[in-house]
Parts: C-alpha cells; structure tokens; sequence
C-alpha cells in the first residue's frame, strides 16, 4: 500500500530498534490521528512485559513500565493461539476488572487492537494499539492497514529479538565456563538480576526510570561481573585479604567484561549501539559509589549510569546474604541495615529505597534461588 511506503522506508533505515519505534510511531501519529497510545511489549516464558511505549495522552515518550504473565492474562494468550489480533471497540466493559486496562480507560484511551507478534511460530511479544475514540480499528479498511502496520512493526521486533538472542547467547556461553570454575555464582546471578528487576519496575512506578531502564535491567543486570572470568583463579578465589597489587588486578574486571562485549558486538555483528550502551554502563559501572569514592572513574552521584545503580545495590545486598569461601552469610535484618546505614554513601538511596519496601518478594526470590555449596 502506497500510503504506508514511508513507514517502510523509516524501518529500514533506522540505527536501533527504540528509535525505530520512535521514528514510526511519529509517523504513525501524524497519519492516523485516532491513535492515542502505542506499546511494543516482549514475551519471555510466561512474562509479558513492555519494551517501547509512547502515549499521546499521558505526554510521554516513554509510559510507565508494564509487566504480566501469560498465565494470568489469559486474553494476550488466547490472542496469540487464535487469530493472532483481536479488537475491543470499547474498554470501558474490561476496564472494570482489568487493572491495566483501567488506567488506560481512566487517561481517556477508549479502544485499542491488539497483535501477537512471533517467530518462527513463536510467540516473542505484543503490539497495542489504542485510540480515544470508540470503534477506531473495527472497520474492514481501517483493519486491514494496521494489520500491515502490524506486519511491518513485527519485522522490528524480530530483529530485535534475534540480535539480543544472538547477544546472550554469546555472553551465556561466557557464564557458564565461568559457572565451571565458580559454580555457586549462579545462582547469585539469578537472585541479584531478579533484585535489579524488582527495584527498577518500583521506581518505574515512581515514575523516577522509564521504560526502557527496566527492560536494560531485565535483559543485562545478570552479566554485570562477567568479566571476573578474566582474573586469574589465585586472585578470583582468593580467601585472603588483596595486597594492593591483587586489588588492582581484580578492579579490572570491569573493564575486561566491556572488553568482552566489545569482541562480542565486533564478531557476531550486533549493531544496536543504544543497547550495547546500556550494557556497557552496567559492567564498567556497577563499582561506583553515590559519594564518588568507588571505581573504576570515580563517578559521584546521578554521573553514575541508573542502570549501574540498580546493580550496585542488588549485588551488594546478595553477596552480604550469601555463604562465601572467605566469609558467613549475613543475617536478613543486618544486611537491610547495611543498605540504610550506607544509603547515600556507597548506594543510591531511591534504589535502597525501592529494594526495601519489597521485602516480601525478596524472601520469594531467595527461596526460588538456592546456592548450591559443596
């Protein structure tokens, strides 16, 4: 359709899925001025969480970070084994019981078109399409275009998803001969990434991160130390206090896992330069402290990159829970006293803060993800 070449010119040409999304949902806005609100959200398992969100109503390129499971929305997974799209010409029915669906009635959005994007016949993720008015997408010509804007934002998102597939798999290839040498890390890995989750999706809440600092978190908070598999073992195991020559070598790790993701981006062609980024700031940053006294460029307060924040904490607080070779688990109470006595100082003290009102769900974490000791 000759209406929409523009926006096929805009997806292959774009650098980076996010401004990709930026750029067509401008375009998108401007032709169709029904639509109030489009959202791109990714699937992992039986999580549904949002990736890319800009919403005309709430003056924001970058909505509030949505999360949910597949198992609990069973209307997202009834889409994606039928049809594959569905319409609601008028939300307010749903909105009564649907949390979600509320707060987009309650901005003024009053139907929306839904569409399961997949893969290879997997399901990889959602895109919503809203407007303030009733039965904007229901009609038969108006349907078949944003099916095929549908089809067009879909090739975005798989490529997306095959460039961080293609990512983690090379930097979970690196995990797990470092998990060979340093088996009970894993585990570590897993509770400090559900951590980071908990604290960037509260301070999304908070409306203090947006949308796309949760989903850096999500997807890289686990490969923050990967490069300590570059320290030798006499060092990395160590159950001595460092000589100053030691610590050195240790404290380039930080540097050695950017190097790591570098060789990565050079050799399996991942080119999405926001996203490496992102990552980068994570393992060259998350030794930095609040008061500008960490490592490895002493950066001092929001200097520090918050996704690097989130980690610090998340981190810190399992390591102090965690039996070690050189030391004893703290007790629970100690270790949540640790993070206010040092809010401010090491951590920041919103990301302190978000950690700790969630404590019911750090014990669900924490149960779910064992240490396994010899």
């Amino acid at each position: 359709m000759k209406k929409l070449m523009p926006l096929y010119h805009l997806i292959a040409t774009e650098s980076s899925a996010e401004d990709t999304f930026r750029a067509a949902t401008s375009w998108l806005f401007a032709q169709y001025p029904k639509l109030s609100r489009l959202c791109v959200a990714s699937v992992e398992g039986d999580e549904v969480y949002s990736f890319f969100v800009h919403d005309r109503l709430a003056g924001s390129d970058d909505d509030i970070f949505y999360q949910s499971r597949l198992s609990v929305s069973r209307a997202l997974a009834e889409i994606a084994q039928g049809d594959g799209f569905e319409c609601i010409n008028d939300l307010q029915p749903l909105a009564q019981h649907h949390s979600q669906l509320n707060k987009l009635y309650q901005r003024g959005h009053r139907s929306s078109f839904t569409f399961a994007i997949k893969a290879n016949q997997q399901l990889i993720g959602y895109l919503f399409l809203n407007s303030d008015q009733l039965a904007a997408f229901e009609q038969s010509h108006h349907l078949d275009e944003y099916l095929q804007i549908a089809q067009l934002l879909t090739q975005v998102k798989i490529y997306l998803y095959r460039r961080i597939t293609m990512l983690r798999s090379g930097l979970g290839l690196t995990l797990k001969m470092g998990h060979a040498r340093d088996p009970e890390t894993e585990a570590h890995l897993e509770r400090m990434s559900a951590y980071s989750v908990l604290i960037a999706s509260h301070m999304a809440q908070q409306q203090l991160l947006n949308n796309t600092d949760v989903v850096t978190v999500r997807r890289y908070a686990r490969y923050h130390d990967i490069g300590k598999y570059q320290i030798q073992d006499d060092i990395l195991f160590s159950t001595e206090r460092f000589t100053p020559e030691q610590r050195a070598i240790m404290n380039q790790h930080c540097q050695y896992g950017v190097d790591i993701i570098n060789h990565v981006e050079l050799g399996m062609g991942v080119d999405d330069l926001n996203m490496l980024r992102r990552l980068k700031n994570i393992i060259l940053h998350h030794h930095e402290r609040f008061d500008g006294k960490g490592y490895p460029h002493g950066l001092k307060g929001k200097e520090i990159p918050i996704e690097a924040r989130i980690v610090t904490v998340a981190d810190v607080f399992d390591a102090l829970l965690s039996d070690r070779k050189y030391k004893g688990a703290w007790p629970f109470n100690s270790a949540c006293q640790f993070l206010k006595d040092n809010s401010g100082t090491m951590f920041d003290p919103d990301c302190v803060d978000a950690l700790l009102a969630q404590l019911d769900e750090v014990d669900a974490i924490r149960e779910r993800y064992v240490d396994e000791l010899e």
